[in-house]
């Protein structure tokens, strides 16, 4: 009887102080990952128009008026430059609380959504000219692997660029449209990137073109967007961004 007396009490406790963290199963991560192509005059002139607008249905990915127990919160900004990879920024935050309400919200999320409108401010802060060389594939693909190693969660990609690449892993500025799944697999190679499987993954691709280039970017947006439709993400296109809720 005093067996089960004290094991009752135990249970109890347990079940009492357990209250306070989450189960790994029952965790998620909210993560929002914006690429800002550099190179690219156009997009980037928009976007410095547009982007209150963006980062108020951005922000509302990590809603802390309705906050969600368990969930962790993530946004990076990644650059598309001319050379290599440009360090971007991440701001996080750790899973809520299973008993978290909108009057005891932790500090760091509060701080992550503090923060979007401010990080974005800054990544377009310079003023940008059409630049000889993109470099796209390699920083987007490193992107997306990140992203795909989070399993549970809302994941969104926004891609403000023509996707458009103009390097030495290859190039598709001036020139018939060429690229195929056989020309991507050696692609991947060279940059020692492959996409993952991108299922659950929320593309959005951001950009805008001219008389020149309308041709050329057509071509390019329905080769990516089959792309990662083939590695079963969602993809939206469009001059404006518009997320889904």
């Amino acid at each position: 009887m005093k067996s089960f007396f004290w094991l009752s009490i135990a249970g109890c406790m347990i079940g009492l102080f357990g209250c306070n963290e989450c189960e790994d199963e029952s965790t998620k991560t909210n993560a929002v990952f914006v690429i800002i192509d550099y190179t690219d005059s156009l997009n980037y002139s928009w976007l410095k128009k547009t982007w209150r607008k963006d980062v108020e249905q951005i922000s509302k990915i990590f809603d802390l008026n309705v906050p969600q127990p368990c969930t962790a919160g993530s946004f990076r900004v990644v650059p598309i430059v001319n050379v290599g990879e440009r360090p971007g920024t991440v701001l996080y935050h750790d899973f809520l609380p299973p008993d978290v309400d909108p009057f005891t919200i932790p500090q760091d999320a509060i701080d992550l959504v503090t923060n979007i409108p401010k990080v974005i401010q800054h990544h377009l802060g310079d003023s940008v000219s059409s630049l000889r060389r993109t470099c796209y594939f390699e920083p987007t693909c490193k992107a997306l692997v990140k992203l795909a190693n989070i399993k549970k969660g809302r994941r969104i990609v926004i891609l403000y660029s023509d996707l458009l690449e103009n390097s030495d892993l290859y190039r598709t500025y001036n020139r018939p449209f060429s690229l195929t799944e056989d020309s991507l697999t050696e692609i991947q190679a060279k940059c020692h990137c492959t996409l993952p499987d991108l299922t659950g993954i929320e593309i959005y691709v951001v950009n805008h073109r001219n008389e020149a280039t309308d041709h050329l970017i057509r071509d390019n947006n329905a080769f990516w967007k089959s792309v990662f439709e083939n590695r079963n993400a969602t993809v939206m296109i469009g001059s404006n961004l518009e997320l889904t809720k």
